[in-house]
């Protein structure tokens, strides 16, 4: 589960459920399907689809104190590869204890 903050100042939550190299999941309030496909403890690598946009391929770590988490990431779109970066605050369990 996330909650983003849009450009509006609104806040959604974004959730996710599915298993590791399952099958593609929706997430729900976005139009993403998407799969996680590497152990927490190796970064956490997630392919997917944005809808109307193209697949995507992102790499997200959490940093040494568990506060912060960063995803790099590429979608490929019809005018060719973009990438982007997202930052998150991580208030939850952390990916590393839960994959031990």
């Amino acid at each position: 589960m996330a909650v983003e903050t849009t450009p509006q100042e609104s806040n959604r939550i974004v959730t996710w459920k599915g298993r590791y190299d399952g099958s593609p999941g929706t997430c729900t309030d976005a139009a993403i399907r998407a799969r996680l496909t590497s152990a927490a403890r190796n970064g956490i690598h997630t392919e997917g689809e944005f809808a109307g946009i193209g697949t995507f391929s992102e790499v997200c770590i959490l940093d040494a104190d568990g506060r912060r988490m960063v995803c790099r990431g590429q979608v490929q779109t019809a005018s060719g590869i973009q990438t982007y970066l997202e930052d998150f605050d991580w208030v939850g369990p952390s990916p590393h204890e839960s994959a031990l």
